[in-house]
């Protein structure tokens, strides 16, 4: 295929169809993988090599990526960017679309000071031996001792001595950041609520352990009364078990929380929402009306709106 882009035309570039409970056929609204460079080397796209570009099968507001990974980004969580973005194929307009930063070495470059280490892609994993060598090498080498070390050492009993152990492997407060931001914008379709896990990222970071980026965020903002202590992850269970360990994913999940709402979550829900408008309008390949686009997006300003409530009922105060 050849990209275009404000005038300009790139390639040949490599384009395939992705998804699989959002995946449509080209005659529909497929998602899609872009490869810049893949039949020239080195080949860029403002500084990008891949553009993923979803669907929003699964997000009937349309705008769940877009605040999910701004959350994300903002508390502190290595996560991709995202926007919007209009598809034109073949000069037949296409809709409206979410552009997500696809989880890469460009990516890494802005989060980590040593991007040596390996990048793997969870799929129905989890931390414990049968799934080891099941999670997918995206990047660097396949190195698994992090991933067998920390299946290992959440065997340990009692679970302060398996919490303790874990911590030689993976970066335990990161993954207590990452779990709190999944509890306040309900990521409850990935790690650790899925069984198995999927829908996130662990990297191997040569300083800190594995440290966990979330991806598929398309499915945030439903939940609202899904308990957020239900969790499957063997590593969210263990940590559970330990006062410790549960304790500083409370006070993170209230930390995470203060930070939505002093960033002004609400209003850029809406302004994100009028930014959209008229292509939602226009977008004859969504697999859902221009109304129930509205009403889901209002339902996304209760869940924002309604946020702290939720959650006080089901957690703790914070220890300070």
């Amino acid at each position: 295929a050849f990209l275009s882009f404000q005038g300009r035309s790139y390639g040949p570039i490599g384009l395939r169809l992705k998804g699989q409970n959002s995946f449509e056929p080209f005659s529909q609204k497929p998602s899609l993988r872009i490869n810049v460079d893949q039949y020239t080397a080195r080949a860029r796209f403002f500084g990008l090599n891949d553009l993923t570009i979803n669907n929003m099968d699964n997000d009937y507001s349309m705008m769940h990526e877009r605040l999910a990974y701004l959350v994300a980004r903002s508390v502190g969580v290595p996560a991709s960017r995202a926007n919007h973005a209009l598809l034109t194929v073949n000069g037949q307009f296409y809709g409206l679309y979410s552009n997500v930063e696809t989880v890469k070495h460009g990516l890494l470059t802005r989060w980590f000071t040593q991007v040596g280490g390996p990048l793997f892609e969870a799929t129905d994993v989890d931390f414990a031996a049968p799934y080891v060598a099941a999670y997918e090498l995206e990047s660097g080498p396949d190195d698994r001792s992090l991933l067998t070390g920390l299946a290992e050492a959440l065997t340990a009993a009692p679970a302060d001595a398996a919490i303790a152990a874990a911590g030689a492997y993976a970066n335990l407060h990161q993954f207590r950041r990452y779990w709190a931001m999944a509890s306040v914008i309900g990521q409850f379709d990935a790690f650790p609520y899925s069984n198995p896990g999927d829908d996130y990222f662990v990297y191997g970071d040569p300083e800190d352990g594995l440290t966990f980026l979330p991806w598929g965020m398309d499915e945030t903002f439903y939940s609202a009364q899904f308990d957020v202590t239900q969790t499957h992850s063997v590593l969210a269970e263990r940590c559970k078990e330990s006062p410790g360990c549960f304790q500083d994913y409370v006070d993170q999940t209230w930390e995470v929380l203060a930070m939505t709402e002093a960033m002004g979550l609400a209003a850029e829900r809406d302004r994100v929402a009028a930014d959209i408008a008229p292509y939602v309008a226009l977008d004859q390949r969504k697999p859902y009306t221009t109304d129930e686009v509205l009403a889901y997006q209002g339902a996304l300003f209760w869940f924002i709106a309604e946020r702290r409530a939720k959650l006080e009922a089901m957690l703790p105060p914070p220890s300070s």
